[in-house]
């Protein structure tokens, strides 16, 4: 698969838990990144910031948020996201992946956490290779940005 002129990429941990794995894989297929997890919004827009300075002419930065699917819905994530993508254009393209269930939440090993993972309620679980290749798709196609991917296998509604 041929890549995009790309400068590198920025995965932001917004609750998933599983970014250090993806960022192992993005690094692996070719595509150089880098992850925030756990930062305020302060330290956040300062890292995004230094980010974008890093990009060199020529190329394009890409920043890719991991929401948490339960987090809710994703129409106040794509409202917000779209006016963000308008500041940071051209030079760096934001999107954002709303995974399903990748990894379980708290103690898996616990009857309440093993309860909650093999809940039909959380629909289909999400291999990070998927993660990996939404984030692929948008590196690939300079056209997206501003979007939000739901990778949640919704089977209803």
């Amino acid at each position: 698969m041929m890549h995009a002129p790309v400068g590198s990429v920025l995965i932001i941990d917004a609750g998933i838990g599983v970014v250090g794995d993806v960022a192992h894989a993005l690094n692996a297929a070719g595509w150089p990144a880098t992850v925030i997890s756990g930062a305020t919004d302060q330290d956040q827009a300062a890292q995004i910031q230094d980010f974008a300075s890093g990009i060199d002419e020529g190329t394009t930065g890409n920043i890719v948020y991991l929401f948490d699917h339960l987090a809710g819905s994703e129409t106040p994530i794509h409202a917000q996201l779209g006016a963000q993508a308008l500041e940071l254009a051209p030079k760096i393209r934001l999107n954002a992946i709303c995974p399903g269930p990748v990894v379980p939440r708290g103690d898996i090993n616990s009857k309440a956490g093993m309860e909650q993972w093999s809940s039909p309620a959380l629909g289909i679980k999400v291999p990070i290779e998927e993660i990996v290749g939404a984030i692929g798709f948008i590196i690939d196609t300079p056209s997206i940005t501003g979007q939000v991917i739901a990778l949640d296998g919704r089977v209803a509604g």
